[in-house]
């Protein structure tokens, strides 16, 4: 299976770990990712401006929106239903083919919020219903009562998870949000990112070795490496980045089954040193 690719919205609407892009150059990013055949799209309530700069790429660029996906997510709260209504004016759009609770919350919060999305399907208002960011038992608890078709959360080498089975998964950070760069492996990180535990996991030294080995080797870069790797993991969306035009070029390394399951091993290692490990301190 190939994997959809899709391009975040994130840094076009927050500056929490990156240079936020300002609408200019967020446009001209989206309309690159337009001619180089990208048409699905992840934004978020919380992305702010992100909404509007997709419009209005999409309209400059004369794409209609049924040749696009758009995926959008919002907190589970008791205004959701506002959120939505904004999020959709802000993209100038009556529908969104993928809507998705933003991050797991409190039972009193979380179901009734679910109740939300169901009546957005069924005011055709979103086409399939998803969760970010969920860990599993919470996952299973909801899907029980509700139809949940994906769910969004990240994959890398330093965030490796087992694919869970009968639901789609959206997939992204699979440079573990700079880490797993050219850059990133010899950085000293002053942001949220100084805190991810994987950094200090004795197996870390040796998955940087091996990425700059099978970089050399493969006359590839370590991002390639790294790309390759979360997508033979096969989801059905990677969603990836770009803060310049030309981070649309990077395409994933074919790997060997033989090194594909190296660095499993690897990142297995890394992942048993700790159990909540991401810049928001929540458990997956």
């Amino acid at each position: 299976m190939k994997s959809s690719r899709v391009l975040g919205l994130w840094n076009m609407g927050e500056d929490l770990f990156h240079p936020q892009l300002d609408s200019r150059e967020g446009k001209a990013i989206i309309k690159e990712a337009l001619r180089r055949g990208i048409r699905s799209f992840d934004s978020a309530f919380s992305y702010r401006n992100s909404d509007s700069i997709l419009s209005s790429a999409l309209k400059e660029a004369n794409i209609d929106r049924f040749s696009v996906e758009i995926t959008s997510k919002a907190m589970a709260v008791p205004t959701i239903e506002k959120k939505i209504d904004i999020s959709l004016r802000r993209l100038n759009t009556d529908y969104l083919d993928n809507l998705l609770i933003h991050w797991p919350a409190r039972d009193e919060l979380l179901f009734p919020a679910l109740l939300s999305l169901e009546r957005e399907k069924g005011r055709k208002r979103a086409l399939h219903l998803g969760v970010s960011n969920f860990p599993p038992q919470l996952l299973e608890r909801v899907r029980k009562d509700f139809d949940i078709e994906i769910h969004q959360r990240p994959l890398s080498l330093i965030w490796p998870f087992e694919m869970e089975g009968n639901i789609k998964i959206m997939a992204y950070a699979p440079l573990g949000m700079g880490i797993l760069t050219a850059k990133g492996l010899s950085a000293a990180f002053k942001d949220g990112r100084s805190s991810i535990e994987a950094l200090k996991s004795p197996s870390f030294p040796l998955l940087k070795d091996t990425l700059l080995s099978l970089a050399e080797k493969k006359k590839r870069s370590i991002e390639a490496i790294a790309l390759g790797w979360a997508m033979s993991k096969e989801p059905e969306w990677i969603v990836f980045g770009a803060s310049k035009r030309e981070h649309l070029s990077l395409l994933p390394a074919e790997l060997s089954k033989e090194e594909i399951t190296l660095l499993d091993t690897i990142s297995n290692s890394l992942k048993e040193s700790y159990s909540r490990d991401n810049i928001f301190s929540h458990s997956w």
